[in-house]
């Protein structure tokens, strides 16, 4: 740390998640580079209700207080959003004396707007981490919040990046998703018996793709079909229809025998050690594509849609394939290469493996972020001593 740098007294640090998902656990791994980086700090973090983030932070040993965050969500339906619209400014006065109480404020995603607009208020340094490439109308919207915001972007991958531009001069980072290395040393041989095995983890959702790879597996071969097993790990979003929908399609196509659906997992090592390859089958782009990273980890070939942050990830015949999204032919055909020839995919699991370690270690990813931080301290003005972190007020919990 250089010398014209501050070390923060008090970091506050939100976030719109409570399970214990990709962003959730890139949460975890921010906050843990905040405490390696500045461990006299004070930090403090903000999160939306109770869930399994909270009681891994509480274990973590981290300062949780339980806050309603002003985000937007379909499920919230047009009365809940219009309620939720004339509430705005009592959320962005509570998130401004909140982040005026702090050093520095680090908001991960970008669709918590309270403390976004409170940002461009307050006098203190901000930083946005953005980890969605939104669609549509969402996009401008969420990308003139972004603006508005004046903290400096971090964005997780280019592809997000992209979703952003132009950027004129806000201060921005490019810092690609790492992950703690829990591979185990030794790993099965995919190529050991006759069985075709294939994981995919993510919440169930219309983009998230599990409704692309049921209909490509209905497409293999009938030979490759038949010793074909897939596991689903992930649940839908409070319990929302997708799952039931997807349960459907399965029994429909006559899958259920073939299928399992096993929902949220919180180590899902055991599943990356069972499988013979992953499948990312993403019917949008994805902003970075967390499991991707996981399954090279684990010395596991990824067969990933080409779009969005996973060809920032996978090497197209060195660690992976890619497949045409939205298409479950080439998904079906992508997925039949891998399981006829096991040789080739055992060593691009291989490859993947050392490059995960060249460019995803949670060591690279945790040095970049607190550099972040300690740039964007640097450049902010002396200021006053901060007061005593204040309370958030509505449902706090320490």
């Amino acid at each position: 740390m250089t010398a014209k740098t501050q070390t923060p007294r008090r970091i506050l640090a939100v976030h719109q998640g409570y399970e214990l998902y990709g962003s959730d656990r890139t949460f975890i791994s921010s906050l843990q580079a905040f405490r390696q980086s500045f461990p006299t700090a004070q930090i403090k973090v903000i999160l939306p209700r109770d869930g399994l983030l909270l009681q891994e932070l509480q274990r973590l040993g981290f300062e949780v207080e339980l806050s309603r965050l002003w985000i937007a969500r379909k499920a919230n339906g047009l009365l809940g959003n219009l309620l939720l619209a004339l509430a705005f400014p009592a959320y962005l006065f509570r998130a401004w004396r909140m982040m005026n109480a702090a050093c520095v404020t680090y908001i991960n995603t970008s669709v918590v707007f309270d403390y976004a607009i409170a940002a461009r208020l307050t006098r203190r340094p901000s930083l946005l981490h953005i980890h969605e490439i939104p669609t549509g109308f969402a996009r401008k919207v969420i990308r003139t919040i972004a603006r508005l915001s004046g903290a400096t972007l971090i964005f997780n991958s280019e592809a997000t990046k992209l979703a952003f531009e132009p950027l004129g001069r806000q201060p921005n980072a490019l810092i690609l998703n790492g992950v703690p290395d829990t591979a185990r040393s030794s790993s099965r041989d995919i190529r050991d018996g006759d069985r075709v095995r294939i994981l995919m983890i993510g919440r169930i959702n219309d983009w998230k793709g599990q409704d692309l790879l049921v209909e490509a597996l209905a497409r293999l071969p009938a030979d490759i079909a038949e010793r074909t097993e897939l596991r689903l790990l992930g649940s839908a979003f409070e319990n929302g229809p997708a799952e039931r929908q997807l349960k459907s399609q399965i029994e429909a196509l006559g899958l259920t025998c073939s299928i399992r659906m096993e929902g949220f997992v919180e180590d899902p090592s055991e599943a990356f050690e069972w499988s013979d390859f992953i499948v990312v089958p993403s019917r949008k782009p994805e902003p970075f594509g967390l499991v991707a990273v996981e399954a090279m980890m684990h010395r596991r070939a990824v067969i990933g849609a080409s779009h969005g942050g996973l060809m920032e990830i996978i090497v197209d015949g060195e660690t992976g394939l890619v497949f045409k999204p939205n298409d479950a032919e080439a998904l079906a055909s992508t997925i039949r290469r891998a399981a006829e020839d096991r040789q080739s995919t055992t060593e691009m699991g291989t490859r993947g493996r050392a490059r995960f370690e060249a460019r995803f270690s949670l060591e690279r990813y945790q040095r970049q972020l607190a550099k972040v931080v300690e740039t964007a301290l640097a450049k902010d003005r002396p200021r006053n001593k901060a007061p005593a972190m204040a309370s958030g007020g509505v449902e706090s919990r320490s």
